[in-house]
């Protein structure tokens, strides 16, 4: 069957039917047939169009088939592939893939030569080889860096090595190793020691070899410090201003390393004394430009013992500290004293006696002064810092012309020991002008001497916790220690208003004993409470004291108490008159001195007089309501039982009454009248009355 022949019509058709399917590679042959014969703009356009998704469709193909050929990893037909698709589409991006394969290819030799060269033992060309594989597989370059790095160590180019390794944090054990080695090559044994702690002793050689390092390291830090040594002075009282030799920012710099990497052996044992040195030295070097904050770092923790040297040291830090700032006061106020009253300090501050003396006393002016201006409300620093003042004058004058440690209680409880001191005060008890001054002294430096520190910045809770719990008997300073916590701790509670609080004044009698002060204290408390609640606890308080402490002044506060509360609670109408008149004896038995009992019941004899009047009238008992009325010295409660006769002498004229029973009942009316007061015009009344029934 014959071909049927097409016409233009229907060639034109079938071309557009194509190109609107996207069938560019069939459309484009119609078109261009047609377009022979009509020579049409339109058509030749999408012929255009039709030869460029042509070219596309071929692009995509050929870049297709190159990544296949990567996954492959034949790297040669890829880069044929993605240069026939350059060619075809100028694709931007396809040069740069084109130069990485290709230099991917080469390097893919070099790696492989490199390996080769290692193996030959010719550590340099490797190396080279290596740097130009790492552009080849970035993926892998870590791996090939470090391999880099150890064939460099090899090669003995240290320098080089060193640089690799401190780019990653390298935790293989044979990269670790090659690490300190090349650092111990290079003469930074500190570094190789520091690198080389992250791996364990495996074997003798290798410990051999850290010895080896750590001997190098120590004669270097020696060879530093000898150069170095310029005996500069350690930051103290009384040479607080020295100046600087040489270049002072190397000096620091010198004196930091030697103490950083000299720690280092410290802390296992070697150079303890030359890393002591340096950092006292490097403290200098820091302080001289004023970093206090980083001589701080530098000199904590404190040693585990503390010398007049030391203590100096610290002392003249932390006032640098707490000038700036408050936070520092507490070290401050702990090394302060003790170092003005070391003897080894004290012998610095001037020339002669005198002169040290009156410096001394205008150092620790300058101290309370600090704390003023610290502390807004500066009463309870203010108390510590007087309290151990006492405290440290008072050993320091104990310890005169004796070889004696003397500091304050606290510093003896973080440094020293505090038995010795105790030991030498009960030896010397005569020493002291009384026995508050002896007890108070011991208690300071005691094992319950931080309770007392606690009260002074009213930390009550903390006083009173701390206490020392122990089976056996506690001392006569530990003894005082808890007799006042406990006397302190009890006023606290009373003033937030916590029942029960007896109990912490069952020593309260054995402290007074001991410290009249307190007695006046709380004898103050007492008579200057105004609630009945405070006043009923102080009386119960002060009743307890009184029977163990029968003494005046605590007889002469009860009574008052005991007054002014039933006062109090007769005028709220809580106790009755009689039983408020019982507690008022009992007060004047107590003090006969009692002002405030004995005129409280004389203004209220009248109202317990007229109380038993009117209690004898209502029972009928009226002989006893008219000796009541006889005795009494108040005219009101007389002519209360005289209105009394009065009202009955009244109603005896009612009809009903009997005129024998009427003349007996005046007999007896005239008869009590006459008793309380013959005088009165109710007996002229009753006469009169008598007269006519007769």
């Amino acid at each position: 069957m014959k071909k049927k022949i097409q016409g233009p019509k229907s060639i034109l058709e079938r071309a557009e039917k194509l190109f609107k399917k996207g069938s560019y590679a069939l459309a484009k042959p119609a078109f261009e047939e047609i377009n022979a014969v009509l020579h049409d703009e339109d058509i030749a356009e999408k012929i255009k169009i039709c030869e460029k998704e042509i070219t596309l469709l071929e692009t995509k193909e050929l870049i297709r088939k190159g990544r296949r050929s990567l996954k492959k990893g034949n790297l040669r037909d890829a880069v044929q592939y993605f240069e026939e698709a350059y060619r075809l589409s100028g694709e931007e991006w396809l040069p740069e893939k084109i130069t990485s394969l290709k230099a991917e290819m080469a390097g893919r030799k070099s790696f492989e030569a490199a390996k080769d060269a290692e193996q030959s033992g010719d550590y340099e060309k490797a190396a080279e080889l290596y740097e130009e594989a790492l552009s080849v597989h970035e993926t892998e370059s870590k791996e090939i860096l470090l391999r880099r790095a150890h064939i460099l160590v090899k090669a003995g180019k240290y320098e080089e090595a060193v640089s690799i390794f401190g780019t990653f944090n390298v935790s293989d054990d044979r990269a670790v190793y090659d690490y300190g080695f090349a650092l111990a090559k290079i003469k930074k044994y500190y570094d190789c020691l520091k690198v080389w702690d992250g791996i364990p002793d495996k074997n003798n050689a290798f410990s051999e070899q850290k010895t080896a390092v750590r001997s190098l390291l120590a004669a270097e830090l020696y060879e530093c410090f000898e150069k170095s040594k310029k005996c500069v002075p350690k930051p103290g009282l009384g040479n607080e201003e020295k100046p600087g030799l040489g270049n002072e920012e190397g000096e620091t710099a010198q004196w930091g390393r030697i103490y950083g990497q000299g720690k280092y052996l410290a802390d296992r044992g070697e150079l303890s004394d030359l890393t002591e040195y340096a950092r006292y030295s490097f403290a200098g070097e820091l302080w001289k430009t004023g970093q206090y904050d980083k001589v701080r770092e530098l000199l904590l923790p404190y040693p585990s013992q503390m010398n007049a040297g030391k203590t100096e040291v610290y002392a003249k830090l932390f006032f640098r500290l707490a000038e700036m700032s408050r936070e520092y006061l507490t070290e401050f106020t702990l090394f302060w004293l003790t170092a003005l009253y070391s003897p080894e300090t004290y012998i610095k501050l001037a020339s002669d006696e005198t002169r040290r003396e009156k410096t001394r006393q205008a150092l620790i002016q300058k101290g309370e002064e600090l704390i003023k201006k610290k502390y807004p409300d500066c009463s309870a620093a203010l108390a510590c810092w007087k309290a151990e003042k006492k405290a440290v004058e008072t050993l320091h004058s104990l310890a005169a012309g004796q070889p004696f440690p003397v500091g304050t209680p606290r510093f003896i409880r973080k440094f020293g020991e505090s038995e010795p001191i105790l030991e030498m005060i009960r030896n010397n008890r005569e020493f002291f002008s009384d026995t508050e001054h002896y007890l108070s002294t011991g208690a300071y430096y005691s094992s319950a001497g931080q309770s007392l520190f606690h009260l002074h910045n009213g930390n009550y809770e903390e006083a009173f916790e701390g206490l020392p719990i122990s089976d056996k008997a506690a001392d006569e300073f530990v003894t005082y220690c808890i007799e006042r916590v406990y006397f302190e701790y009890g006023l606290y509670c009373l003033e937030k208003g916590e029942p029960g609080i007896g109990r912490y004044f069952e020593t309260a009698a054995a402290l007074f004993e001991k410290s009249p002060e307190y007695e006046k204290s709380f004898i103050d408390k007492a008579m200057s409470s105004d609630h009945l609640h405070e006043m009923q606890w102080y009386e119960n308080a002060l009743t307890d004291i009184y029977a163990k402490r029968p003494v005046k002044k605590i007889g002469e506060a009860l009574s008052i108490i005991m007054a002014r509360r039933a006062i109090r609670m007769q005028n709220k109408r809580q106790l009755s008159l009689r039983g408020t008149e019982a507690v008022l004896k009992k007060a004047l038995k107590l003090n006969t001195d009692n002002e405030l009992a004995r005129t409280s019941l004389e203004s209220m004899q009248a109202e317990l007089d007229l109380e038993d009047l009117i209690r004898a009238i209502e029972k009928h008992k009226i002989n006893k309501a008219c000796q009541i009325a006889v005795k009494s010295q108040h005219r009101e409660v007389k002519e209360e039982f005289l209105d009394f006769i009065r009202y009955n002498v009244e109603h005896l004229d009612d009809p009903d009454i009997k005129d024998r029973e009427r003349l007996f009942l005046l007999n007896d009316f005239a008869k009590w009248c006459a008793r309380v007061d013959e005088s009165h015009p109710l007996m002229k009344d009753i006469d009169k009355r008598l007269d006519a029934l007769k």
